[in-house]
C-alpha cells in the first residue's frame, strides 16, 4: 500500500512541477475501435459538411479582406508560416466534432503526399488549469522537381488540439515553409484550405 500511495504522490509533485516541454503525461495518439467508428460516420454526416462549409466560408470572406470574420475563427499569414485557428469558446460544435476535425485536417494532408512525423499528446500544468496538447505534425514526402529542388509542398505542417480542464478550448493548423535554396516554393496556403475544407 506504501508503494502504491508514493506513486501518487509522485504523479501529483510531477504534475505540480510539468510544462509544455516537459509534461506530466506524454503519449502517443491511439485510437480505439469505437473512435475510428464513429469517427467514420461523422465523415458522412451533417456535422461534418456544416463545419468544412463554415471553414471555407470564413476564408473566403478572409481572403476578400473582410473584417466581419466570426469571433471563432482567426488566420495567420506571415512570411513563412500560414495558419487558421478555430475557438471552441465562441463555436457550437461538441468536444467530439473537434477531435474528429483535428483527425479529418490530417486524413487529408496526407492523402496529398505528405507523412506523419509524430502524433502525440501532452498534459500538462499551466496557470489554473490542467492543459492536453494533441499534436499531428506531418512533413511532406520529399521528391524533386525538374530543376533538382527538393519539393516542399506547402512546408512542414502542425495540427495541434488544446484543451483546458478536459475542455476543448482551441484547434489550430500552421503550415511553415522551408527557407533554403534546396527547396522550391512552398504552395499556396489557399490549395491547402481546400484541400482540408472541401
Amino acid at each position: 500500500m506504501t508503494g502504491w500511495w508514493d506513486k501518487i504522490k509522485s504523479l501529483l509533485s510531477n504534475a505540480e512541477k510539468s510544462s509544455s516541454t516537459q509534461p506530466a503525461i506524454h503519449e502517443i495518439i491511439s485510437r480505439s475501435a469505437d473512435f475510428i467508428e464513429a469517427y467514420d460516420q461523422w465523415k458522412n454526416g451533417p456535422i461534418h459538411k456544416k463545419m468544412l462549409y463554415w471553414i471555407s466560408n470564413q476564408y473566403h470572406i478572409y481572403q476578400e479582406g473582410k473584417e466581419n470574420l466570426d469571433k471563432g475563427i482567426d488566420f495567420l499569414s506571415t512570411d513563412s508560416t500560414n495558419g487558421v485557428a478555430l475557438h471552441f469558446d465562441d463555436l457550437d460544435f461538441t468536444h467530439d466534432d473537434a477531435f474528429y476535425l483535428f483527425d479529418f485536417f490530417k486524413e487529408k494532408i496526407r492523402a496529398n503526399n505528405y507523412r506523419t512525423q509524430v502524433s502525440d499528446t501532452r498534459t500538462y500544468s499551466k496557470n489554473t488549469w490542467v492543459e492536453t496538447v494533441e499534436r499531428h505534425y506531418l512533413k511532406p514526402r520529399p521528391q524533386y522537381d525538374e530543376h533538382g529542388k527538393i519539393d516542399q509542398g506547402f512546408g512542414n505542417i502542425m495540427i495541434l488540439l488544446t484543451l483546458r480542464d478536459s475542455k476543448v478550448y482551441n484547434l489550430k493548423l500552421s503550415a511553415t515553409a522551408y527557407q533554403d535554396r534546396l527547396f522550391n516554393s512552398e504552395k499556396q496556403f489557399s490549395q491547402l484550405m481546400k484541400i482540408i475544407s472541401y
